[in-house]
């Protein structure tokens, strides 16, 4: 047995760290994106301001635009 519970610690559950680790960082981009999707809702697409004129070569307008966005 190891002479540190820290060390033991680290032998037995490295592995499994790491993996949560890196599992971690490529969630967090996924996570900003959804919780900027019902940001962008609620400021620009209520408010009536910012809409593009085309998404994909469409024309949209407010409640397109809403519509796009919940999809």
């Amino acid at each position: 047995m190891e002479r540190s519970i820290y060390k033991y610690i680290l032998k037995h559950t490295l592995r499994g760290q790491l993996f949560l680790l890196l599992l971690s960082g490529i969630s967090m981009p996924l996570v900003y994106v959804g919780l900027m999707v019902p940001k962008e809702i609620i400021n620009k697409a209520n408010g009536g301001q910012d809409i593009p004129d085309a998404i994909f070569g469409f024309e949209v307008d407010q409640v397109s635009y809403l519509l796009v966005l919940c999809a």
